[in-house]
């Protein structure tokens, strides 16, 4: 967080450049823990075989 405050106090970088880059950050993480949800052990990615889940 520091180094974004530093390169936009400096010029390197507008602020809405450090925004976008942290939002893009987190749509991509909340993409992969719904896609690869480590606390729900039925999902076909996680389970690695193709059989229907317990019921």
């Amino acid at each position: 967080m520091l180094n974004a405050t530093v390169r936009v106090y400096l010029g390197a970088h507008n602020l809405l450049d450090v925004i976008g880059g942290g939002a893009v950050g987190v749509a991509v993480s909340a993409v992969l823990v719904i896609v690869f949800d480590p606390e729900n052990p039925t999902l076909p990615l996680r389970r690695g075989d193709n059989s229907p889940p317990a019921v």
